[in-house]
């Protein structure tokens, strides 16, 4: 359960809404957004066919996916095996989301 709670302490007098969803601009489609099922990214529903079609968002994903895979030197290769094609258009941009996902 998460309670919340404003403790205010300001020379002037409060006067910000009360109501968590009047403080969104959108206040019927935020109380629609937090208050229906979050979304899940079931990883180890996917196929890694579908994970490599995402390109660059699929390199996190596929380790994610395999990070407690103990053959870390198989999982390596295998990632870059699979996504060859993504890595070859970061390489033109000097290997910035490489990087970036490695470190």
């Amino acid at each position: 359960m998460v309670y919340n709670l404003v403790v205010y302490n300001g020379k002037k007098v409060y006067d910000a809404p009360r109501n968590l969803w009047n403080l969104f601009t959108d206040p019927v489609k935020a109380k629609q957004f937090l208050a229906e099922d979050y979304p899940l990214v079931n990883l180890q529903a996917m196929s890694n066919d579908e994970i490599r079609l995402k390109q660059h968002l699929g390199m996190l994903e596929y380790m994610l996916k395999h990070i407690h895979q103990p053959d870390m030197i198989n999982l390596w290769r295998n990632f870059l095996k699979i996504f060859k094609r993504a890595i070859l258009v970061d390489k033109e941009k000097g290997f910035i989301y490489l990087t970036c996902f490695l470190w």
